[in-house]
């Protein structure tokens, strides 16, 4: 059996067939990796690189975060020298939706834990839900910012 797409996806869930006059939602995974500056760049161009990150007529939609801060402490097993106090550095959260495809998340996880300059990056995984608008919606609407003075 295949893995689950947007396109054939049973989630038994009760957003499953929710849709509007406009739009629809498909069922995604969301994921959020936190990316030190090193990290930044190599990992983003190389999972662009794999996976478009198409959100309807767009590719490469993502969400970077501001800088915040990650907070850790290593234990005596980790690879790096334990530390005793905690380490505070800067990072960003960086967040993007592929489709509920599993083979394409693999990929893209591949990826990452290859680029990553952690021992142990630090990836959220979720199984959610997208609105996206239905095909042949009317883009000559007036609230459509192309069509606003």
């Amino acid at each position: 059996m295949a893995p689950p797409t947007s396109e054939n996806a049973d989630t038994n869930s009760p957003l499953d067939g929710v849709e509007g006059a406009d739009w629809r939602l498909e069922p995604v995974f969301t994921v959020a990796v936190e990316l030190g500056e090193r990290d930044d760049d190599r990992i983003r161009h190389a999972v662009q690189e794999r996976d478009d990150l198409r959100y309807r007529d767009y590719e490469h939609v993502s969400f970077e975060s501001a800088h915040g801060i990650q907070r850790y402490r290593g234990q005596p097993d980790a690879v790096t020298t334990p530390v005793l106090d905690e380490t505070v550095r800067d990072v960003n959260v960086w967040r993007f939706s592929i489709p509920r495809d599993t083979e394409v998340l693999t990929g893209i996880l591949d990826i990452v834990y290859e680029l990553h300059s952690y021992e142990e990056p630090v990836v959220h995984v979720v199984e959610a839900f997208a609105a996206r608008t239905r095909d042949g919606v009317d883009r000559d609407g007036p609230n459509r910012g192309w069509n606003r003075s």
